[in-house]
């Protein structure tokens, strides 16, 4: 199972492939203690599997634009 990123929303967490969503009974700080350093919390409710980036822009404001490989 190849995870492109993990979010939370409204206390639920979910794990994202390509194809699929699947809704986890762990928390989002748990899975970041559980996953090897493919990911990476690029905000308060986002893991992102870093093999599955393509390139990162920081503009103003600290915005942060992230392109998808593939």
């Amino acid at each position: 199972l190849k995870i492109k990123d993990i979010y939370a929303e409204w206390a639920k967490v979910f794990l994202q492939t390509v194809d699929h969503e699947f809704e986890s009974k762990r928390k989002l700080y748990e899975l970041e203690m559980m996953l090897s350093y493919d990911f990476v919390r690029v905000s308060k409710s986002i893991l992102i599997n870093i093999d599955k980036i393509a390139s990162i822009q920081i503009q103003k404001r600290k915005k942060i634009n992230l392109k998808e490989v593939g």
